[in-house]
């Protein structure tokens, strides 16, 4: 019978006997095995970050104490410290010709698991003084600066011109879930 077959129908018939040739195993176990491969992809790629766990504990357990430091002089326990930092300011100003106009409640923040307290104050006087109430605050660091704006205003009953520093100070306080 294939005798009577030209050569194309021949390969034609070849072609189509191999494709359902492969359309039957393949599930059978070509599946099986490109499942496995796979799988055994993903077990190298895990078993890599197995290998560099360490690694990345030690990274981030450094990334955490840098933090840690870095914040750990503006974590306070208490609002006592705000009201230590208005008693700072009030005795600076009295020791350098300023004068302590303006602090008004503080504000109060929660974000993630942390209170941010946000003290506002506002000082008048030269520009000298006010540069040395700055850096007092900024080199005792007792709370963070979070900005510092000046303003010259005049007092139109006196006709007299005046400058303030509006400083916003940041302590964190760290909230127990």
């Amino acid at each position: 019978m294939l005798d009577n077959l030209t050569y194309r129908k021949r390969n034609e018939y070849l072609f189509i006997i191999i494709i359902i040739f492969f359309i039957l195993i393949y599930p059978l176990s070509i599946s099986k095995t490109v499942d496995l491969v796979r799988n055994n992809i993903e077990l190298k790629i895990q078993l890599e970050k197995a290998n560099n766990a360490p690694k990345q504990i030690e990274l981030l357990e450094k990334k955490l104490n840098d933090y840690e430091t870095k914040l750990g002089f503006f974590v306070v326990e208490d609002n006592d410290n705000q009201e230590y930092l208005v008693r700072l300011a009030n005795e600076f100003c009295q020791q350098n010709q300023l004068i302590l106009r303006e602090v008004p409640e503080h504000i109060l923040e929660q974000e993630n698991g942390l209170e941010i307290i946000t003290t506002r104050i506002t000082v008048q006087g030269e520009f000298r003084n006010l540069l040395k109430f700055l850096y007092y605050f900024e080199k005792s660091k007792i709370s963070r600066i979070a900005s510092v704006k000046y303003e010259k205003s005049e007092d139109y009953k006196t006709r007299k011109t005046y400058l303030a520093m509006h400083l916003l100070l940041q302590n964190i306080k760290i909230v127990s879930p």
